[in-house]
């Protein structure tokens, strides 16, 4: 599944498309010709997107130097493919988020971040209960396992004794790879958290994302965030 050009290109991208087709696909998950998108999309969390956001998100895409690049239209299998028309729903108006209080624009922006996903382990798609952002979601690549990080309040084994300010450190120690690009990394730097995109955020975002984390019940749940490199043992075909 490769993911679908949205630059302006006329033919290629989505240049043909209205601004309510565009927003419809962010926030409902349906497609120009009617069809549902696979929800890799995000649009189950962008249908909480406010009404002027995703305005602006739009009003952004539209300012995008079209680029000519045909991607071939993903295929989903049965039954995935039946089971993914449920998942678009109508988003109707939201509201801005009241950026005054910020334990809620906190949670408008971890919802829109889709860290809840990250950060909470599932089991056969389902997160379990319970261990809410608590950490140990595997992701796994080629030879190699990557494991989000206990972000609940815990002390011990969340980020309970962070300050606010050890907090935003964290994140905008990225802050000069944004503007000077990233080094080369090695595979015990290896990381899938999009922190140049975080590192990007205003000091009164990341302190409402901050201020909502600590109002989240902290779990003691004991996470190895390390990637892990996992040898890779050559088959050989028995001799007959």
């Amino acid at each position: 599944m490769a993911p679908q050009n949205i630059t302006p290109d006329k033919e290629t991208g989505i240049g043909n498309w209205t601004d309510g087709e565009k927003i419809r696909a962010i926030r409902e998950g349906i497609s120009r010709d009617g069809t549902a998108l696979f929800p890799m999309m995000g649009y189950e969390r962008y249908r909480y997107m406010s009404d002027e956001d995703v305005y602006s998100l739009v009003a952004y895409l539209n300012t995008l130097a079209p680029v000519r690049n045909v991607v071939p239209r993903s295929k989903i299998d049965f039954p995935v493919s039946l089971l993914m028309k449920g998942a678009p729903q109508p988003a109707g108006h939201v509201a801005q988020p009241y950026r005054s209080n910020r334990v809620h624009y906190g949670e408008y922006l971890v919802t829109l971040a889709g860290c809840v996903g990250c950060h909470t382990p599932s089991k056969q798609g389902r997160a379990l209960q319970g261990l809410t952002l608590a950490g140990g979601e595997a992701f796994r690549f080629s030879g190699m396992v990557v494991v989000s990080a206990n972000i609940t309040p815990d002390p011990q084994t969340g980020i309970g004794r962070w300050s606010e300010q050890d907090f935003l450190d964290r994140i905008y120690q990225y802050k000069e790879y944004v503007e000077k690009g990233s080094p080369v990394a090695g595979p015990d730097s290896f990381t899938i958290m999009p922190w140049l995109n975080f590192a990007q955020l205003e000091p009164e975002d990341l302190k409402a994302i901050y201020a909502f984390l600590r109002t989240q019940p902290p779990v003691y749940h004991v996470v190895d965030s390390h990637p892990v490199w996992q040898a890779q043992e050559s088959r050989k075909k028995p001799r007959g």
